[in-house]
């Protein structure tokens, strides 16, 4: 069960943005690269992440800027818009050898992932 504190948390990372973080949103948004503006926008949870991640930091501004371009780049270079477009390398075989459950979510709403209990045979 979760405690006052998570519970609290929780509630406010959930809720939408608010007039006093649209400016600070917007920054952080105008600082993505311009070729990744619209993918990045597009799920407003990240950047309201990140805005709300350094609400309380000593150099706020320049902490939510070197962040939200540091994702960016990280989201670059491993070619994190596309990456669900096609199956991985690997894919198929890994599913096959390493069968996982979903079993619902927790108290938080996150889903549980239970892997298999038992031991799977070597392939020579």
């Amino acid at each position: 069960m979760a405690s006052g504190v998570d519970a609290k948390l929780s509630q406010e990372e959930s809720t939408p943005l608010t007039e006093a973080e649209r400016p600070w949103y917007d920054m952080a948004l105008q600082a993505v690269p311009e070729d990744q503006r619209a993918a990045f926008g597009a799920i407003p949870g990240d950047v309201l992440c990140v805005v709300r991640g350094f609400q309380h930091a000593k150099h706020r501004k320049e902490d939510t800027l070197k962040s939200v371009v540091s994702i960016a780049e990280w989201r670059q270079t491993v070619n994190y818009y596309n990456i669900f477009a096609s199956a991985l390398p690997g894919f198929t075989e890994f599913h096959n050898n390493w069968k996982e459950s979903i079993v619902g979510p927790d108290s938080y709403g996150h889903m549980i992932q239970v892997p298999p209990c038992r031991r799977k045979p070597r392939v020579a």
